[in-house]
């Protein structure tokens, strides 16, 4: 049972609309049953670092993090910054189980890296600061796409 989003009456969770006063629930339905999957993603052993991160992404909003401005910076430094993802980068991703993605951001961050190498050399600025670029990739990426693996089931662009 949850709260309605419109009158505060307790409804189902999966009722698209409240039947006292009609108030759509979509996205507060949608929420708990996040908050569900990631009570069961808990079964699967995940740390408890983990755990604070995958709250801290649905206190955002879920993996889109549309209320990102609402945390706190701490929270925030959390979620886009992860230390053994900015050092280790692909090799970080393929040990928790998301190879296919850290090859595709490898590449695509390579391809990035040169582009950004060239202009910051014809501007006269040492290209060596081009390198950052690919671990700050992973480092922000790092939570968002293991919370998809481990709660949303989504292991992947393809």
């Amino acid at each position: 049972m949850i709260n309605c989003h419109g009158c505060g009456k307790q409804i189902h969770e999966t009722a698209p609309t409240c039947p006292q006063c009609g108030a759509p629930q979509a996205l507060q339905a949608k929420s708990a049953q996040r908050a569900q999957t990631v009570s069961a993603a808990a079964s699967t052993g995940l740390s408890d670092a983990w755990m604070r991160r995958f709250a801290l992404i649905e206190k955002a909003g879920g993996p889109k993090l549309p209320k990102m401005k609402e945390l706190s910076f701490a929270e925030r430094f959390q979620l886009i910054f992860n230390i053994w993802a900015f050092l280790f980068g692909p090799f970080y991703y393929a040990a928790n189980g998301m190879w296919k993605k850290g090859l595709t951001l490898l590449g695509v961050c390579a391809v990035a890296v040169i582009i950004l190498a060239i202009i910051l050399e014809a501007i006269g600025i040492s290209p060596d600061a081009a390198a950052f670029f690919a671990a700050g990739v992973f480092s922000r990426r790092s939570a968002t796409d293991y919370y998809k693996k481990m709660v949303l089931g989504d292991n992947g662009w393809w």
